[in-house]
């Protein structure tokens, strides 16, 4: 959508993501829908090694899944399949946009699944005046705040901005 024209942004800070954890149990990545990137390993941890860290970072690149601007899919299967009371979980949320409704039952379905779970949920947010609205932006803070996690808003800068013209 329309993350594919900062895409090359978007890998980069997942990469900041990995690096600034350089050794975690296992990792999953989905997209807003619930998707995931590498399906071998759907329902099960990624295991955390150089080789597999290089192989995710190489099909993301070239990764094109139809996306409808709501994290609230994706979060869901996150929050259900790769979370417990046991253990230790992070989720990190990229988007520009937020689609949805109402954050009313983002906000229910996040504390009905996360109940009594050991996890930080944060959001980063490629912002650009103009181009994407500020309700991405509105929800994940929210849920960051709610969920110890943090929300960072990064701009969008040097895009070529032609593509939305109207």
């Amino acid at each position: 959508g329309s993350m594919k024209a900062i895409w090359n942004k978007v890998t980069r800070e997942l990469i900041n993501i990995l690096n600034v954890h350089p050794k975690v149990k296992g990792f999953q990545i989905l997209n807003d829908n619930g998707l995931h990137l590498l399906g071998a390993y759907e329902n099960k941890w990624i295991p955390d090694t150089p080789s597999k860290r290089n192989n995710i970072l190489n099909v993301l690149k070239n990764w094109n899944s139809a996306s409808n601007s709501s994290p609230v899919e994706g979060l869901e299967i996150a929050l259900k399949r790769y979370t417990s009371k046991k253990h230790k979980t992070s989720i990190y949320i990229f988007g520009d946009e937020f689609t949805g409704g109402s954050y009313t039952p983002v906000f229910s379905t996040i504390k009905k699944l996360s109940k009594r779970k050991n996890i930080r949920i944060s959001g980063v947010g490629f912002i650009s005046l103009g181009i994407t609205n500020d309700r991405f932006a509105t929800l994940m803070r929210e849920i960051a705040e709610s969920n110890n996690g943090t929300f960072l808003g990064l701009p969008i800068i040097g895009m070529d901005l032609r593509q939305y013209e109207r």
